[in-house]
């Protein structure tokens, strides 16, 4: 079971649910490029871009063994697996979505359904 944050837009019949994931983000980390494009986060891409040229020509530079080239960008996937969801959040902030619940589940729709029946049980039908 993992850990859902369920972000909302809209009501009644207009309303958009975007459950993301909490913590680490292997296909980001594994997939960096083709992830960021796939969910539009475009400045994200360019950063990441932009700090892989710039820790490629710093290893360049720097005259380091050949063994330390895959150490940092391990390390930059790492990172950027770990903040992956987060920046997810952060455009779905600006998009109008506001943080409406935290939910257990086993995927995706599975949250959903949870979050639906759960306020369902609560007596909400609106915002």
């Amino acid at each position: 079971m993992r850990v859902y944050t369920i972000h909302r837009r809209g009501a009644g019949a207009d309303l958009d649910l975007r459950p993301i994931k909490e913590g680490f983000c292997w296909p980001a980390a594994l997939f960096a490029l083709p992830w960021v494009l796939w969910h539009g986060l475009w400045l994200a891409g360019l950063v990441l871009a932009a700090l892989s040229v710039a820790a490629g020509l710093a290893l360049d530079l720097s005259g380091l063994n050949d063994a330390a080239r895959p150490v940092v960008f391990l390390a930059i996937a790492a990172v950027f697996g770990f903040l992956a969801n987060d920046l997810r959040r952060r455009k779905l902030e600006r998009r109008g979505f506001h943080l409406d619940d935290v939910v257990v589940a086993d995927g995706v729709e599975d949250a959903e359904w949870r979050f639906l029946a759960k306020r369902a049980a609560a007596g909400r039908t609106g915002p």
